[in-house]
């Protein structure tokens, strides 16, 4: 193995530009192929062994009804008025929501076996809806379709509010803070090395295989279920272990280059042995 890395490390040096150049197609593709054939990440994947997912299974198995996604209707007036006077009106869209295809069932707050669904003052009440699946990709339409159904009270003069596990906002995305964190890295960089290139080369490689990664794992959503948490971690581990291992091989290789020698390329090779170690 030693030697092997030793040969990719001379081989690298000897043809740099096509290495980089090869670099920058496998960069291209990875991203080309998951940004354009990628498919669609969910909060929602099973870990089997696991005591949670014991749990939920055992909860699907004894009470299916309640094993997936729920939300609340929220309705209230606006006048001050008793939601009383919109019973039917409330029992209707309860039934509506109950005729969706994943809905197992929409609870008319007015119910008998409804517990807490109605305020105290006697302005607002809950509908209280279960859905047969936990997985955010199947809920899509059914997910816009409760929106639809409940809005139709706000012409009797209501207000309505949407809750529960349908409707959190459990995406993780990457934001602004990602990148003064990248620019950051880049100063104490330029500060430790005294060079803009030395600094330049760990985080460039750091990029470039973050990018790679990204890349495949879009790709694979294709196929698997993949958390949408996923990215946001890939990129903060990708980089900061990408960084590091680089400055290992860069730091080896200038130190290397200070010793006299008539060229550069055992330096090249070895560091490739060193960051395998």
């Amino acid at each position: 193995m030693a030697l092997l890395l030793y040969r990719i490390g001379r081989f690298s040096f000897r043809h740099a530009w096509q290495v980089l150049v090869s670099w920058l197609v496998v960069f291209a593709a990875a991203l080309g192929l998951g940004l354009g054939l990628g498919g669609q990440m969910n909060e929602s994947f099973e870990i089997p062994g696991s005591e949670s997912q014991d749990a939920l299974d055992r909860l699907a198995q004894v009470f299916p009804e309640v094993a997936g996604l729920s939300a609340q209707v929220v309705i209230e007036t606006t006048d001050g008025s008793a939601i009383d006077t919109h019973r039917d009106e409330l029992a209707q869209v309860a039934s509506d929501i109950s005729d969706l295809e994943h809905v197992t069932q929409a609870l008319d707050p007015y119910s008998e076996y409804a517990t807490g669904t109605l305020s105290d003052d006697g302005e607002a009440a809950i509908i209280q809806v279960q859905f047969d699946t936990d997985m955010m990709d199947k809920l899509g339409d059914d997910k816009q379709n409760v929106v639809d159904i409940a809005e139709t009270l706000a012409d009797d003069g209501l207000r309505v509010e949407f809750g529960g596990t349908l409707y959190q906002d459990i995406t993780y995305g990457l934001t602004v803070t990602e990148a003064i964190g990248v620019a950051f890295a880049a100063i104490v960089l330029i500060v430790a090395f005294g060079s803009v290139l030395a600094a330049g080369l760990p985080l460039g490689s750091a990029l470039m295989a973050v990018g790679v990664t990204m890349g495949v794992l879009l790709f694979v959503t294709r196929f698997v279920v993949v958390s949408n948490a996923s990215p946001l971690l890939a990129v903060m581990i990708g980089i900061a272990v990408g960084i590091d291992y680089a400055l290992f091989i860069l730091s080896r290789h200038r130190n290397q280059l200070a010793k006299p020698r008539s060229t550069d390329e055992p330096s090249a090779g070895g560091v490739g042995v060193m960051g395998a170690a």
